[in-house]
C-alpha cells in the first residue's frame, strides 16, 4: 500500500473488537472462518477509517507502542497489505495525492 493510499474497510466486513484482539469476518464468504487479529495487527485494524494514510497510522500507533513512527512504518505497511490480501480493506486514493 503506497503512502498516498488511504485504507478503508470494505462493505460487508464485520468485526468484533476486544482488548488486544479483533475477530474479522467477510459476511459475503460465511464459509470462511473469521480471522483473529492480535496485538499490533488489531491496533492497525482499529485505525483504518478511510481518512488515515499508512504514515498517519504509524504515527498514531507509535506512542501506543512506545516507539517511533519510522520504526512502525514497514510493519504497518505489511499489516495493511495482509488485510488487503484477505479482502478486509481496500485502497483508496487520497484526495491530497491528486493535488
Amino acid at each position: 500500500m503506497g503512502n498516498s493510499d488511504v485504507p478503508r474497510r470494505r462493505v460487508g466486513i464485520a468485526a468484533v473488537e476486544r482488548p488486544g484482539r479483533v475477530a474479522v469476518l467477510d459476511t459475503d464468504r460465511l464459509a470462511q472462518a473469521p480471522v483473529i487479529l492480535l496485538g499490533l495487527a488489531a491496533d492497525v485494524w482499529r485505525t483504518v477509517d478511510g481518512s488515515r494514510s499508512r504514515d498517519d497510522i504509524a504515527r498514531e500507533l507509535a506512542s501506543l507502542w512506545d516507539t517511533t513512527p519510522g520504526e512502525l512504518t514497514e510493519v504497518v505497511a505489511e499489516a495493511l497489505d495482509a488485510l488487503v490480501s484477505c479482502g478486509f480493506i481496500e485502497r483508496v486514493r487520497s484526495a491530497d495525492s491528486d493535488q
